[in-house]
């Protein structure tokens, strides 16, 4: 969508058009639409879930849990890791018992000078206090020894670590994602968040919800049951 790709692309040869989301959907059409006929079916679809693997952590009170925030494949560039540094700084800051925790492709395999600096700036920390997993296949430990799931993308369609960390009772921490923020992107796929646009509002967040922990992870691990009904309801009808 965002190359010359759909410029190449005979629409008149098209039925129907599907979209992981309504900010993707709005943003094509914003970039694209003067492509596209009138008589195109549009729909949007979530990405196919099953909650039945996912094992939730009950102990919600855990001291390390709610004082540890995740994040993953947060090297690649769209992730804008700079500003998840820059809230993880600002917490570290009122309280230093907090911990980052990132899995995916670390910051060394994924070149440039950008992540670059933010090794150099993460070696300032004290040994631990973040912590590059690499790829984990046990992904259901890593949301265990979560509190809290940053979003800090410039652009995401559902953001699934986002919906799996939910379903495992992390509190979602969700930026108002840059390119899509014109669509409302991020408020119409977490209509139950309240989506932050700066690093001081995302770091409040975080501090603001640690002596609530266990209310609040409840809450959004019980609201994370939208995203596996809807899929559950679309697989049915499929049927």
């Amino acid at each position: 969508m965002l190359s010359f790709f759909p410029a190449t692309i005979n629409f008149g040869r098209i039925d129907g058009l599907i979209f992981i989301s309504h900010g993707i959907r709005d943003m094509f059409f914003e970039m694209w639409g003067w492509l596209v006929p009138d008589t195109i079916h549009t729909e949007v679809i979530d990405n196919i879930r099953c909650k039945k693997r996912v094992r939730p952590n009950t102990d919600y009170l855990g001291h390390e849990r709610k004082k540890t925030i995740g994040m993953m494949q947060y090297a690649l560039p769209v992730k804008d890791f700079r500003f998840a540094i820059e809230v993880f700084k600002r917490v570290y800051q009122k309280d230093n018992e907090f911990r980052l925790l990132l899995c995916g492709q670390t910051l060394e395999e994924i070149k440039s000078e950008e992540n670059s600096a933010l090794i150099e700036e993460i070696k300032t920390l004290p040994d631990g206090v973040v912590q590059e997993l690499g790829y984990i296949t046990d992904v259901d430990s890593f949301f265990k020894k979560v509190g809290f799931m940053l979003s800090t993308s410039e652009r995401e369609g559902s953001h699934e670590s986002i919906i799996e960390g939910m379903a495992y009772g992390c509190v979602p921490v969700i930026r108002n994602w840059p390119l899509l923020a014109p669509f409302d992107g991020a408020k119409r796929a977490f209509p139950m968040c309240t989506i932050i646009e700066t690093t001081d509002e995302a770091a409040e967040q975080i501090l603001g919800t640690v002596d609530s922990y266990c209310e609040i992870s409840k809450k959004y691990q019980t609201e994370s049951d939208v995203f596996t009904v809807k899929t559950y309801l679309i697989n049915t009808w499929n049927l």
